[in-house]
């Protein structure tokens, strides 16, 4: 009988109570919290406003999808209200 490839996964990485690796975190190789990039400017962004804006129920009703580029640049408004509203 064979075995298929996602049958052999599940079988290998099936949680299984009371036998989880036996193996400790290495704190001294852990990767950096955030990429840095050497040699770039940092800018600072303007406070995004937070407050008297929509409803978010009317904004997701009213959501449409609309899909036209150009090769307007956006503004630091903008981008840090859209970064604020994501997070």
């Amino acid at each position: 009988m064979t075995v298929r490839i996602g049958e052999d996964f599940l079988r290998n990485t099936k949680y299984v109570r009371g036998k989880l690796p036996q193996h400790g975190l290495d704190w001294s190789k852990m990767p950096a919290q955030y990429k840095t990039y050497e040699g770039s400017k940092r800018i600072s962004l303007p406070e995004p406003v937070i407050q008297d804006g929509p409803d978010i129920w009317k904004v997701m009703w009213k959501r449409r999808s609309v899909r036209a580029y150009n090769n307007d640049t956006m503004s630091l408004e903008d981008l840090s209200q859209i970064l604020w509203a994501t997070q």
